[in-house]
């Protein structure tokens, strides 16, 4: 197994987490967000999991909380910043 180095986790990473009780939680990085050891300690297994995860259709609809978002200047802006956490949560 290959460990993530600095390079690999300087990109804005998608790492997710399951519960006993079967919820899934995804979190995306930012290029600077921390990543728990076990996910860095496998950069086959962190693909493996992303791939799969991206290979879902769509399960549910998603409803955003837009006191959560920052100030935009352009709904284009909006869209592209929002686009990868509508499609995470819709899975």
């Amino acid at each position: 197994m290959t460990e993530m180095d600095d390079d690999f986790l300087e990109y804005d990473l998608d790492w997710f987490l399951s519960s006993q009780e079967g919820y899934l939680a995804h979190f995306a990085t930012a290029g600077q967000g921390p990543i728990p050891e076990r996910i860095k300690s496998s950069v086959e297994d962190y693909n493996f999991i992303f791939d799969y995860i991206y290979s879902l259709e769509p399960l549910s609809e998603v409803y955003v909380i837009e006191g959560n978002l920052p100030a935009f200047s352009n709904d284009n802006q909006r869209s592209c910043y929002l686009r990868s956490f509508v499609e995470m949560s819709s899975k």
